[in-house]
């Protein structure tokens, strides 16, 4: 029993340490797991979606499907959210018809090849 103790306090103490150093030494952790992919480079912008059968839909339908890409951070050790938010506006008058529910992207990690 004893030595299940301290096998478990060490696994505590190793995991604290190992989780303190990816935190705060800068480049430990994307030398370790990987950098997070890229942001698409138009963040926060809305712009027509045509590629998609939902879009081309709604084009014949005389709406127009818009999509954007918001980025909102997380905590330590996370790469954030990619937020992925759609509406459809009517294309005569500009008016928001609908909003459809965010989509939560979370951001991969991609290794670096030596």
């Amino acid at each position: 029993m004893l030595y299940a103790f301290v096998l478990l306090c060490g696994l505590v103490a190793a995991g604290a340490y190992v989780l303190f150093f990816m935190s705060q030494v800068p480049g430990a952790a994307e030398d370790r797991l990987g950098v997070y992919e890229a942001l698409p480079p138009d963040l926060g912008k809305w712009k027509p979606e045509e590629s998609t059968a939902a879009a081309q839909a709604g084009l014949a339908a005389g709406q127009l499907r818009e999509i954007r890409w918001f980025f909102q951070e997380a905590g330590i050790g996370s790469g954030g959210n990619l937020i992925q938010q759609v509406r459809v506006r009517d294309i005569k008058s500009g008016e928001i018809l609908v909003v459809e529910p965010e989509v939560v992207i979370k951001r991969r990690r991609i290794k670096k090849e030596a």
